[in-house]
């Protein structure tokens, strides 16, 4: 995810948010059941 990335690049940045790993997560969630749907219209 887009905050995964960021992490990567600036380390320890979020190194103290757990809240940012959960918002990541959900936000791969959410991707995956876009493309889902998107599939579906294929």
């Amino acid at each position: 995810g887009l905050i995964a990335s960021i992490r990567a690049s600036k380390p320890g940045l979020f190194a103290n948010e757990p809240a940012f790993i959960w918002f990541d997560l959900q936000s791969i969630v959410m991707n995956r059941n876009y493309l889902r749907v998107i599939a579906r219209r294929l």
